[in-house]
């Protein structure tokens, strides 16, 4: 079994439920996009956005629109609809042990780090997750 997670490893995961036995879960089927580790610990699984005639546009019928930074420490979350978000009250205490699906290259899911809530410069247009380390011990 994996001990670490760094935001260099190679591995992809096809499923959700791929990542929810990699973090310790023992399930058949898990389709939550944001689901329970332990304590304040959280697993989040966005899809990322993707650009279509110059515009970002939310991979799912969600209607979310995720969009991480060139550097991979920043995670600007908005809606499709332009609705506004309201900002984050239990889930802002969450620390996220974030994956990603990127819309271009199709290959499942990748760790990109363990993400926070940034409260101050979240708006009600947009949310803010910042990265606090790129790695997770199991």
């Amino acid at each position: 079994m994996k001990e670490k997670l760094t935001i260099n490893d190679v591995e992809r995961y096809r499923l959700i439920v791929d990542i929810a036995n990699t973090l310790g879960k023992d399930v058949k089927a898990m389709q939550h996009g944001y689901f329970p580790i332990k304590g304040n610990l959280y697993a989040w699984c966005p899809q990322l956005a993707y650009k279509e005639n110059g515009v970002f546009v939310s991979p799912s019928n969600h209607g979310w629109i995720n969009i991480i930074s060139d550097n991979g420490k920043v995670i600007i979350e908005t809606r499709d609809d332009s609705k506004e978000i309201t900002k984050l009250k239990k889930q802002s205490k969450h620390t996220r042990v974030t994956f990603v699906k990127d819309q271009n290259t199709m290959d499942g899911y990748r760790f990109i780090g363990i993400f926070v809530y940034d409260e101050i410069n979240s708006t009600k247009e947009q949310r803010i997750y910042l990265r606090i380390s790129s790695e997770y011990e199991i």
